[in-house]
């Protein structure tokens, strides 16, 4: 518990519920119900989601209470993420699961919500402070695995978490190319980032209202 208020304090966390008292008055209930199943889009990937995952996986701002009530989350992460030893532990002791289609095909049917960042590592290439730019156009999965199940789609973007690394901008052409070609094939994103550590940036989560999803079989 001291270490979650610890980090809310360093990225000074702040989550916006849509529609709920923004006054601190307590929430009458949960934004999400637990008649329902969701796939919540986090936005955006940033060079990696430090501080979006620490204002969903825990209650550093009460989302359990705000948004999730009584409703069971799972986070999808790259599935590389579970073929590194110790990085395979240890995401999994934290609970994430792995975002390939077939594992969030099978939570959902359990009827386990799912969250990913849906514009992967690719979108880390944008991530720049005070910048907002989403790798979407050929992210559209997460929309056709809520239609194929039914779960309705919940919109989360985090302000600020863009600002908690710095990057070196790419410009030498022959390297893009080579950037492109690797991700393709492995799914990692080569950047140069100027610290390690990420930086107390200010982050506001803003979670969206559910966007009511029909069933489609074959969307």
């Amino acid at each position: 518990d001291l270490l979650v208020e610890l980090l809310r304090h360093y990225f000074q966390l702040t989550l916006v519920v849509n529609g709920q008292p923004k006054n601190g008055k307590k929430a009458a209930e949960p934004l999400l119900k637990t008649s329902k199943t969701y796939v919540i889009g986090l936005h955006p990937h940033g060079v990696a989601p430090t501080a979006t995952t620490i204002a969903v996986m825990t209650d550093a701002c009460g989302v359990k209470e705000k948004v999730f009530g009584k409703v069971n989350v799972r986070l999808g992460v790259a599935t590389w993420c579970f073929t590194i030893p110790a990085y395979r532990e240890m995401f999994g002791a934290a609970g994430f699961k792995d975002v390939s289609k077939f594992n969030l095909a099978k939570l959902l049917k359990a009827g386990t919500s799912v969250m990913m960042y849906p514009g992967g590592s690719q979108e880390a290439e944008f991530a720049f402070p005070d910048k907002h730019a989403l790798s979407l156009q050929r992210k559209q999965g997460f929309v056709r695995l809520a239609l194929e199940h039914g779960a309705d789609l919940v919109p989360v973007y985090s302000f600020g978490e863009n600002a908690c690394y710095d990057q070196v901008q790419a410009t030498w052409k022959p390297f893009l190319s080579f950037r492109d070609k690797f991700h393709r094939m492995s799914g990692i994103t080569i950047l140069f980032l100027k610290n390690i550590i990420p930086r107390p940036a200010k982050c506001t989560v803003v979670v969206g209202a559910p966007i009511p999803v029909n069933k489609v079989a074959n969307p």
